[in-house]
């Protein structure tokens, strides 16, 4: 995926309604997607080093950092959206990179199709509005490694689906809202540009495109995931401190990401998706709504 043509897929293996489905990494975003596409009724079956006691899903404890000691179970589908627990090179080598490579060859059969969750990250420094033809320009090890995921599964005999998606937030996900909630003053971020989606519609779009692909529908190798509206961070930041009822300013509070780029979503939302949150206002609104921490008496609805 690193700025080669991208390939038409090839869907002529039919899937079999409902699928069985394997989420890698089935943590957060996992569990979100297994609860979207459960009422399905597809044979889904997560793996994670730890696992919950649950029996809407067929575990397996497993750590895709080493080889894997079983065959996978056969399935039709394999989502990997597995996440490092730290920030650094070696972490994302050996998850990302080493860990699809696990996953790929402890598979007992070749699955139908596979989905692989990687990070707007890719496309690093550059700057202006990108798309799926907009080649990625990494500015870390970090982002070099997703480069190399995405090329791991592009490599692979079978259907690939790469879906990129922008910073999520969401239940649990609340450190704007903190920045917000500190004070800090939305005129120092001016120049930055943030592309963001939140958790529930990043679950829904992945389970649309499986069930796309499910009905014999064709589906892209490659996909952004982002919301409606790029915005200013600064737009962001004064709208959830006017949410937040916060007046004061922390000047000493600082932002470090810097970006300029601007994500599109228009071949994800040809596919038929819409989104929940179409913008974060819509999504922010429903995450102060359920972290009363940051509910203020002053708060707006709209």
């Amino acid at each position: 995926m690193s700025g080669q043509e991208e390939k038409p897929l090839n869907t002529s293996m039919p899937l079999t309604r409902p699928s069985s489905i394997l989420i890698v990494g089935c943590g957060d975003l996992g569990l979100a997607i297994a609860e979207m596409l459960r009422p399905q009724g597809h044979q889904l079956y997560g793996l994670r080093r730890q696992t919950p006691s649950s029996s809407d899903v067929n575990w397996i404890s497993a750590d895709v950092t080493q080889p894997l000691s079983e065959p996978l179970p056969p399935v039709e589908q394999v989502v990997f959206c597995i996440a490092p627990s730290v920030y650094n090179e070696t972490a994302y080598q050996a998850v990302y990179v080493e860990g699809l490579k696990h996953v790929l060859t402890a598979l007992a059969v070749p699955p139908k199709h596979l989905w692989v969750v990687s990070s707007t990250g890719v496309y690093g420094s550059a700057s202006g509005l990108l798309d799926e033809t907009s080649s990625p320009l990494p500015d870390s090890p970090m982002n070099q490694a997703l480069i190399e995921m995405e090329a791991v599964a592009s490599e692979q005999p079978f259907p690939t689906t790469i879906v990129r998606l922008a910073g999520i937030y969401g239940p649990g996900r609340t450190a704007l809202l903190q920045k917000a909630h500190e004070g800090i003053d939305p005129q120092a971020l001016t120049d930055i540009w943030t592309n963001r989606i939140h958790r529930d519609d990043a679950a829904r779009l992945l389970g649309h495109l499986m069930e796309r692909r499910a009905d014999g529908q064709a589906v892209e190798s490659l996909y952004l995931g982002v919301d409606d509206e790029p915005a200013r961070l600064s737009d962001v930041m004064d709208w959830l401190r006017h949410q937040l009822g916060v007046t004061h300013k922390d000047d000493s509070v600082v932002m470090r990401r810097q970006s300029t780029k601007q994500l599109s979503n228009k071949r994800l939302k040809a596919t038929g998706f819409q989104f929940q949150y179409p913008t974060y206002r819509e999504g922010y609104l429903a995450v102060i709504a359920n972290h009363p921490e940051f509910k203020r008496e002053t708060v707006k609805s709209s």
